[in-house]
């Protein structure tokens, strides 16, 4: 039996990490293929930023009467938050829940922000919340942070960040997404968490869609070890996350996540065993209702048109059947919503577009391949990947 084995996409050059500040959200020219549920993670907390901004710096300043101060200006928010959550590191001790929120805030708003050497910074600041973290259940959650932080670039530069810490570094396998397994199962070995589990499906889910080498039984066993780790995290989802979601403010968002996530995966996995496929495609119409059902559906509004691409993308490879029409029903809507709102956009999926447009032919995986599959079912869907630097000749 063949080894499987995953394509090692990270370049040997490292990336410029340097960008001015104060910062814009940017999304940096990514090192190699880019699945969908980490982009969404960087739209999302874009858009939580965007949206609940006066909460989350009211909360880390509410004792110093100063929110009112923080600027409402769009291209500030990151730089603002970051100002704010530094001031409370600062001054509250080290592990403390307000301290860990600032934490938190921080390190996202210099990953993403293009601070210089923002990318090691962020992540010094998410391990040393895992070093003084009071219990597992934040260490975890600090792993499936710095895990995050790797799947958003996968450039040289952040794997060397996380993997050369000595707390980390027992974790490094040869090639790096055997390392991110590594550490996600060593997150699982401390708490469990729908994140981790999705993260250690996610190996398997690259291996099933980019692995040209697998035979079909390993392609078997790797969608039904695909399909039980997104049980796990949907058992623990269910009765241990969502609870405590619906009693935070900003907790609503976690729902549609978890449901493209679990589309995403179990989509990997219906190209070996076509069981999966009603599933996944269900799972994309639970982010479609949540965005109909609820006010805060402005929320998701940057996690929909991958939601779209993806149950397009999977109707068109494995559902057995012409489903043209309902293909092109799925990137119209993607279209519509992404041109009808395109400042909002521009970070996200259209930054996917133009990142995998250039993607050199090495480094292609499932999405570059899918966006060309689309186009030749969909003319409006090529006639919006060429307005967005795609070359079809």
């Amino acid at each position: 039996m063949a080894k499987a084995k995953q394509k090692d996409l990270i370049p040997e050059k490292e990336e410029a990490l340097k960008k001015p500040a104060p910062p814009p959200v940017e999304n940096e020219g990514h090192a190699g293929a880019i699945l969908t549920w980490v982009i969404v993670v960087l739209v999302l907390l874009a858009g939580l930023l965007y949206y609940f901004r006066d909460d989350v710096i009211g909360y880390l300043l509410r004792d110093a009467g100063e929110a009112s101060t923080v600027s409402q200006t769009w291209d500030r928010d990151l730089g603002e938050a970051y100002t704010s959550a530094q001031k409370v590191l600062l001054e509250e001790e080290a592990g403390s829940s307000r301290w860990v929120w600032a934490n938190l805030i921080a390190s996202d708003a210099l990953f993403y922000g293009g601070l210089e050497n923002g990318k090691r910074d962020a992540v010094e600041l998410v391990t040393e919340r895992y070093r003084v973290a009071k219990n597992n259940s934040e260490r975890a959650d600090a792993i499936n942070h710095l895990i995050t932080f790797y799947y958003t670039d996968r450039n040289r530069g952040v794997y060397e960040y996380i993997f050369g810490k000595d707390e980390f570094s027992e974790f490094r396998k040869e090639v790096p997404a055997d390392s991110v397994r590594a550490l996600a199962e060593h997150s699982l070995s401390l708490k469990p968490t729908s994140h981790a589990h999705f993260f250690v499906a996610n190996w398997y889910a690259g291996e099933l869609l980019d692995n040209e080498e697998l035979e079909d039984d390993t392609a078997r066993e790797y969608a039904i070890t695909l399909a039980d780790e997104v049980a796990k995290a949907e058992e623990v989802f269910l009765t241990e996350e969502r609870p405590r979601l619906a009693q935070q403010v900003l907790g609503i968002s976690g729902v549609p996540f978890f449901f493209h996530w679990k589309g995403f995966l179990l989509g990997a996995a219906a190209g070996a065993q076509s069981r999966y496929l009603t599933d996944a495609l269900n799972s994309f119409d639970q982010v479609f209702d949540f965005y109909t059902r609820y006010s805060q559906a402005a929320l998701i509004e940057t996690i929909l048109p991958y939601s779209h691409f993806y149950k397009a993308a999977y109707l068109n490879a494995y559902a057995g059947e012409d489903k043209s029409d309902e293909v092109r029903a799925h990137l119209g809507a993607l279209v519509e919503r992404v041109l009808s709102k395109q400042s909002i956009h521009e970070t996200g999926f259209i930054s996917f577009v133009k990142i995998e447009s250039v993607r050199a032919e090495s480094e292609q995986d499932h999405n570059h391949r899918w966006f060309r599959e689309l186009a030749e079912v969909s003319p409006r869907f090529k006639d919006f990947l060429e307005r967005h630097g795609w070359d079809f000749e």
